[in-house]
This record gives structure tokens, C-alpha cells and sequence, in this order.
């Protein structure tokens, strides 16, 4: 199968197998645990570094193998929080945080706070990229002078791990 790969995280990847054995049947398993491919390519995904692992079957009843490492890379880039809102503007109005695709599931809190630590806004289990559901400069319904206002995030991630990202952003009116 060749040599061991690397993958952003949630990417896709090919994996073929080459023989000139004769096949009666094609077993491919990750970490030791069956997965579906009969065939000498498969197309995984994996979340995690993973071990990759083919058994081609000759009709002698003859076991040939090979297996690959597959190494994912979890980049935190993959995450964006702006530092600037201005609620009204249209699309820098809101806050909330932005995940390239595949990456993060779920924002499961975040939470927005003034400069003297008191939590002015909370926002549980919202989507990432939905500014809606984020933060409008707001505390208690009513507008907040400009300001610099400290954000922290707790992100659920494709392969079920957290992880947490703090930040500022600035408030213009």
C-alpha cells in the first residue's frame, strides 16, 4: 500500500493495494476492526491517526498482508473568531465562531465577558457559522458602548474530542 500518509483532519484519502496474486477474497480492517471494502481500493476519512490493514485471500488459501498508517493533522487554523463586530453592519454583526468543514460539530459554550469578568452573554450547543445564534453587542437587551470584550469557547470536535479557544473581540458601534 506503500508509504504511510498524512491527512487534514477530516480529509479524504485513497487507499490501494497492489498484487499480482490471483484474489479469492479482500479483507480490509482499521485498527484491527473489520471496515466494508472488498476490493483492492478503499476510501477512508479518519478523525484520528489510524492504522489501515489488507488481507488478500489466494485460492491456495495463502494470506498476503500490508497495512498504513494514516496520521491526521488537527490544525487549530481551522477555527476563526473575528475581533471586530458592529452590530447593524449586516455580516460583521454578530459574533460567533467560524470552523472550516469536517473540523468542529458543535459549539457547546461560548461565552462572552466585559472587562471586569462579569458574563454578559452564553449561548449552549449552536452550530458553528450561524451568527444569528452568536452574540449582538448586547447585555440585558440593551446596547453596550464600544468596547473590548474577552470570548471563551468550548468546541465539540468531528472525532468527539473538546477543545477550548478563548480570544477578545471589539465592539464598534
Amino acid at each position: 500500500m506503500g508509504n504511510d500518509k498524512t491527512v487534514d483532519a477530516g480529509e479524504l484519502v485513497n487507499l490501494t493495494a497492489q498484487t499480482n496474486a490471483q484474489t479469492v477474497n479482500v479483507s480490509w480492517y482499521a485498527q484491527g476492526s473489520s471496515i466494508p471494502g472488498s476490493g483492492l481500493d478503499i476510501q477512508v476519512q479518519p478523525l484520528e491517526n489510524t492504522l489501515y490493514s489488507i488481507e488478500i485471500e489466494e485460492p491456495g488459501g495463502c494470506l498476503l498482508s500490508d497495512s498504513v498508517w494514516v496520521f491526521v493533522i488537527k490544525a487549530n487554523t481551522s477555527v476563526f473568531a473575528p475581533n471586530v463586530i458592529k452590530p447593524g453592519s449586516g455580516e460583521n454583526g454578530w459574533f460567533t465562531l467560524y470552523a472550516s468543514s469536517g473540523y468542529v460539530v458543535e459549539i457547546e459554550e461560548l461565552s462572552i465577558y466585559n472587562r471586569w469578568g462579569e458574563q454578559i452573554f452564553l449561548a449552549n450547543g449552536i452550530a458553528p457559522g450561524n451568527p444569528e445564534k452568536g452574540w449582538d453587542g448586547t447585555f440585558k437587551g440593551k446596547r453596550l458602548d464600544p468596547d473590548v470584550f474577552v470570548w471563551q469557547a468550548v468546541l465539540r470536535m468531528e472525532d468527539g474530542s473538546t477543545l477550548q479557544k478563548t480570544g477578545d473581540v471589539t465592539l464598534l458601534r
